[in-house]
Parts: structure tokens; sequence; C-alpha cells
């Protein structure tokens, strides 16, 4: 061979090197997407269950006895949010039982700073993390330092294939019960 059918055969060489590696990343990059897509799904699936859950609970510790309040400020103060003493804060599940927050909570603020760890059976754990606060009447988006008719439930669920957490959020509004 001489020195002009070798350059040509290098310079095939080197197209072929660059054709199989810009497959090879177009490849790499559509399961990267399809993998976050699946673990978005999955995330709102578990992010929903949670708010579903924890809208099934009493507005306030109050409430579970008496659904009649006359005023905010009987309901629990901001910096007591969160759950009782006999409550476990973090709760890892792998198994069909309940968990610990479904039998021991019985308001929406036991779920202030709970997490729990949900399998799922192809994309594995995922980490769900709850805050809840009050907001304000004029402003649902806008912390309370004091108590109000309204609590605002962010559930935060994290996973290695997602790019950036899911967030989610909801509004809780106590609506006044008469006999």
């Amino acid at each position: 061979m001489n020195t002009g059918q070798v350059i040509l055969v290098v310079g095939a060489l080197t197209l072929l090197s660059m054709l199989a590696l810009s497959i090879n990343t177009t490849i790499l990059n559509a399961y990267v997407t399809s993998y976050d897509s699946e673990a978005t799904i999955d995330a709102i699936s578990v992010g929903q269950a949670m708010i579903d859950e924890i809208l099934t609970q009493d507005f306030d510790s109050v409430t579970v006895t008496s659904r009649t309040l006359s005023s905010p400020s009987q309901c629990t103060p901001p910096s007591r949010l969160g759950a009782d003493l006999d409550s476990e804060k973090t709760v890892i599940k792998d198994s069909t039982e309940p968990f610990q927050s479904q039998i021991k909570f019985n308001d929406i603020d036991d779920y202030n700073n709970y997490s729990r760890i949900v399998a799922t059976p192809h994309l594995g754990k995922f980490t769900v993390v709850d805050t809840v606060y009050y907001v304000q009447g004029s402003s649902l988006d806008v912390k309370s330092s004091t108590q109000t008719w309204f609590k605002k439930i962010l559930v935060t669920i994290k996973h290695p294939n997602l790019y950036r957490p899911v967030v989610m959020k909801s509004l809780v509004v106590f609506r006044k019960y008469l006999p």
C-alpha cells in the first residue's frame, strides 16, 4: 500500500469511529431520558399516594375531637408542627404492611418533616420527604408565622434516576362543620 491509500484507510477508520461514538452517545442519551421519564412517572405516583394519605387526616389535632373552631389560634402553633412524640419520623417499608404513619398519625401536621422510603418493583427505592406549614390566606405561597385556616403540603421525592427531585404541592383549607 502506498501513502495515499494508508491516509484514506486512516481517514475511513476515523470517520467510522466518530460515527460509532455518535451512535453510542445517542443511544445512551435515549436510555437516560427513558429512565428519567420512568422515574418521574413513578415519583409522581408515589408522591400522589403520599398526598392522598395526608389528605385523609384531620386538619389539626384539635379537630380530631371537635369539628368546630372559632379561631385559627386554637390550632397547633407553627413551631409544634410535626409528629407526636410516640410517632416515628422516618419509616422504611419493603413489605405490604401499612406504613406507621397510616397507623399513628391522626392529623395533617403530623406529617411535617416525615420521611419514608418506598420500594417500587422496577426502579427500587424512592425517598419521600414531607413538609407541612401554615400559609397566609391572602397569598397562598407565603409561609405564615402564625396559625391560619390554610396549610400547605410539600412532598419531595428523590431517586438516583431523577435529574432533580420531584416536588408536589397541595393546599388544605379548614372547613367549619356545623352540627
